[in-house]
């Protein structure tokens, strides 16, 4: 293999190191490249279907008489002194 004369893949297989400094500890290990990889079929013809959500708009029905819009949409209580102030 070329790959292995120009990275020196045999030298590295033999050089197994551990670092370890006070936060903990790195280890590396050879990479084996004679391992072979797992195929897995897959269907061309099939059609995958993907949910649509679709995000409902809410509706909040306008204030009445003295009502504020905090008092009608709980989720804008937070906001209360912002909407007091404008």
């Amino acid at each position: 293999m070329e790959d292995e004369d120009k990275y020196n893949i045999g030298e590295a297989d033999s050089s197994y190191r551990q670092i370890e400094d006070g936060l903990g500890s790195v280890a590396s290990s050879p990479v084996d490249v004679d391992i072979p990889a797992k195929k897995t079929s897959v269907s061309v013809g099939k059609e995958v279907k993907i949910p649509s959500v679709e995000a409902k708009p809410k509706i909040i029905p306008r204030p009445g008489a003295g009502q504020k819009i905090y008092e009608i949409d709980p989720s804008l209580l937070a906001y209360r002194d912002h909407l007091d102030f404008r």
